[in-house]
């Protein structure tokens, strides 16, 4: 820190947060010491992002996040703007962490958002690129690739009650990395082993259920179950 005396000035530069406080000039020779009132010194602290936001790609209809974060003293209040026209007016909202969310997106959504932090210190501003994909052409080959990656893995069949012809089938999906977009849910495929030529009979079972009652099932006989994804009229692998 430097302090430097002038002709009865006190100069601090520069001032940082800590040396906010009171001061009081003294005086003193033989007679006496005599001391001013005390003098509040309130060093403020400039807005500054601790989180800027970054460049998000998504697809038409889905939801966007942008995240920022401020620091400051006094604290800065934060809001949203964008570099070419307003916020999409009923289709956002500002998150008590800053962060902004767009809902349900538009192709002409597409363009910069500024996250601001401002105070009677200063201001603050960082701005991302919000690209908007349309669906076209290549909607039917995403929803193969995501559901060919899906894998199913068959957790258990049991009678749903002693006496009962029906069997309750589960499963689940093995870990992801990132939630599917065209899930819709599950298909469960069973068939009595005997005869050897029996059809596969289905039922479908929509998200969020990972399990179903099948049935009812013909007493005495051996069945094979499987499971498998699907979204859309396009299906995933089959479970084991």
């Amino acid at each position: 820190h430097h302090f430097t005396e002038l002709s009865g000035k006190l100069v601090i530069a520069p001032t940082e947060k800590n040396q906010s406080g009171s001061y009081i000039c003294v005086a003193r020779n033989v007679v006496g010491v005599r001391e001013s009132r005390a003098a509040r010194l309130s060093v403020l602290a400039k807005p500054v992002l601790v989180l800027k936001p970054e460049n998000v790609s998504v697809r038409k209809g889905d939801s966007a996040h942008f995240h920022c974060k401020a620091t400051g003293d006094p604290p800065p209040v934060v809001f949203w703007s964008r570099e070419r026209g307003t916020l999409p007016y009923g289709r956002y909202v500002v998150n008590s962490d800053q962060s902004l969310q767009l809902h349900y997106v538009m192709v002409e959504d597409t363009g910069r958002y500024i996250c601001n932090a401002v105070s009677e210190a200063g201001v603050a501003m960082a701005s991302a690129q919000l690209q908007v994909e349309e669906a076209g052409v290549n909607k039917h080959k995403d929803f193969h690739k995501e559901l060919s990656a899906l894998r199913v893995s068959l957790e258990n069949v049991s009678i749903v009650a002693v006496g009962s012809n029906m069997s309750l089938v589960q499963w689940k999906l093995q870990t992801l990395q990132t939630q599917p977009h065209h899930l819709d849910g599950f298909e469960v495929l069973y068939r009595s082993l005997l005869p050897i030529n029996s059809d596969w009979a289905a039922k479908k079972v929509a998200l969020p259920s990972f399990q179903a009652e099948i049935g009812p099932l013909k007493r005495g006989y051996k069945y094979a179950f499987k499971v498998r994804p699907y979204g859309s009229s396009l299906y995933g692998r089959e479970s084991n």
